[in-house]
């Protein structure tokens, strides 16, 4: 207890993705994470078919970007994207 009283209150958080962990990735280029954090659809291929509604999508760097939804094969839209700061 001491210890982590030590550390800063950021440390002891856990990454948002945690909460959405068993659905398929979607690793965007730089190109389409621009067009996705502006609200424009994307295309891409998930790491593992889509069985749910939703994906998560990460930027090139693994920086996660949201949750993002299939429209049609292979093109996605903005569901819920979340700030971050910059690594």
């Amino acid at each position: 207890l001491m210890k982590a009283a030590k550390l800063a209150p950021d440390a002891l958080l856990l990454p948002a993705d945690c909460l959405v962990d068993g659905l398929p990735t979607l690793q965007l280029d730089e190109s389409a994470t621009k067009r996705l954090l502006l609200g424009q659809t994307v295309s891409g291929q998930p790491t593992a078919l889509a069985s749910a509604p939703m994906v998560r999508a990460y930027d090139p760097g693994g920086r996660f970007l949201g949750l993002v939804r299939e429209i049609e094969a292979g093109r996605f839209k903005p569901e819920r994207l979340i700030r971050t700061t910059a690594e």
